[in-house]
């Protein structure tokens, strides 16, 4: 959609996070993980091995890409814990990643957070994105 209404000349700029610290900061971000699995390390540790499992188990059954874009809507199984995957799927970079380059072939920069947030790096991180951007 964005390919057809920006067309390919369109420049994305995309920040990518650690995604297991990613992953731990919305578990101990949002209350109702906690609240459903526990606190702590050993809800996270619940949390994480309920989502990576029926990850797993719709990839099994269904595509990597497939579960990652649909994984709510593929049956119930799957609708049952996504409120719980979600945060989970959004860390699968690559996933997306494809997807965007494929739509805008050589328009994307992704960059990692972490490099950005570092004050030794963020001038470099900032000089790469202007490039990138054309400004």
């Amino acid at each position: 959609l964005m390919a057809q209404f920006y067309g390919k000349r369109a420049k994305l700029l995309v920040l990518l996070r650690d995604p297991t610290t990613r992953l731990r900061t919305a578990f101990h971000g949002h209350v109702h993980y906690p609240k459903h699995f526990g606190q702590g390390e050993a809800g996270f540790e619940r949390y994480a091995v309920e989502t990576i499992d029926a990850w797993k188990a719709c990839a099994a059954e269904h595509s990597a890409w497939r579960c990652a874009v649909h994984f709510e809507q593929l049956g119930a199984r799957e609708s049952a814990v996504f409120f719980h995957c979600d945060q989970l799927i959004r860390g699968m970079y690559s996933i997306f990643l494809k997807d965007w380059v494929a739509a805008f072939p050589s328009n994307v920069l992704a960059v990692r957070a972490e490099d950005f947030f570092e004050s030794t790096s963020r001038l470099a991180v900032l000089q790469r994105a202007w490039r990138h951007l054309g400004v």
